[in-house]
């Protein structure tokens, strides 16, 4: 779901063929949206005010309001501490998280039709630190699932290469990733393995989720090349991933994955496809993807060593290359 790595190229494959679609984009599109991510707003705010007094993420995690009486922009997660559950949890190093995305897309003009359409997205997750759990330092279990609802405004009324929405999807109730990493003791190089959806990491701005549109996500060239559009958003598959971080502003990756989510051809891919409806196909019968990447950040605004938000020089930002 998340790069702006789209080639000139691919940009002007897709031009011509948006040219090409019977006047299709004779007149402008006009989107006229409503979306409400829940925590988003006020994580952000929370972040932004914490930037210049360099407090550790976990330290504020951890005296933060937890009450149902603490205003909804006071508290650190929209449901507060739950009564002290979230807090005993997270001592025996248990997270749990449930995020709402909802929209209201609609055009105007343009398209095949004038209608509007209603789309969300459930995303629920469980992490488990091992060093928490069983005294395993550097460990960290995490599983997701999606549920997928509405309808797509491209889909139903405008029928174009570029989806509208960054969480288009067809509608489902799925497994979404299930992996466990390792750091490696000693070491700033850890070890993934499980089902992954690699746009999380791969191909990504860490920024991309700011946009309702997917133009600065998984790269439309990386979609129509691979099965099913690759293992990203709503897919996942097995594989593997190496992280290394020789500086501090310096990290490698490289993975080994499935290249076929659905374990069809390309002429059968759906992201409905037999198991792979909900999540749990677990194939190695096709192809490996390979994929490395060298990412070099710019004024990072988190020291991930002491999990503490640093003030910068400047704006922060991130090159990044990879094959």
């Amino acid at each position: 779901m998340e790069s702006p790595q789209t080639t000139v190229i691919g940009q002007k494959t897709m031009w011509n063929k948006m040219r090409n679609c019977q006047g299709l984009f004779r007149s402008i599109t006009i989107v006229m949206s409503l979306a409400v991510t829940l925590r988003a707003a006020t994580q952000t705010a929370m972040a932004e005010e914490l930037i210049s007094a360099g407090i550790p993420m976990r330290e504020y995690a951890a005296s933060a309001p937890e009450t149902a009486s603490a205003g909804i922009w006071e508290r650190a997660n929209f449901q507060g501490g739950i009564g002290g559950v979230r807090t005993f949890l997270g001592s025996h190093g248990i997270t749990f998280s449930l995020t709402e995305t909802s929209e209201v897309l609609g055009n105007l003009g343009g398209g095949q039709l004038r209608n509007s359409d209603y789309d969300g997205l459930t995303t629920m997750t469980f992490s488990l630190d091992t060093g928490k759990a069983f005294n395993a330092p550097g460990g960290t279990l995490n599983i997701s699932a999606l549920q997928i609802h509405g309808r797509s405004l491209s889909t139903d009324n405008l029928k174009n290469l570029q989806g509208v929405s960054s969480i288009g999807a067809d509608g489902s109730s799925r497994l979404w990733e299930l992996w466990f990493q390792q750091t490696i003791p000693g070491s700033t190089v850890d070890l993934k393995i499980g089902q992954q959806s690699i746009d999380q990491e791969f191909l990504t701005s860490q920024y991309s989720s700011l946009y309702l549109n997917p133009v600065m996500g998984w790269p439309n060239v990386a979609s129509a090349d691979l099965y099913a559009g690759g293992p990203a958003y709503p897919l996942s598959t097995l594989g593997i991933r190496l992280r290394g971080q020789p500086t501090g502003s310096l990290k490698l990756l490289g993975g080994v994955f499935d290249d076929n989510p659905p374990g069809g051809s390309f002429n059968d891919d759906s992201q409905l496809r037999g198991n792979e409806a909900s999540g749990v196909l677990f194939s190695l019968k096709t192809g490996a993807l390979i994929i490395g990447e060298l990412q070099y950040e710019i004024n990072p605004p988190l020291d991930e060593k002491e999990g503490t938000l640093v003030a910068g020089t400047g704006m922060p930002g991130a090159y990044k290359m990879g094959a």
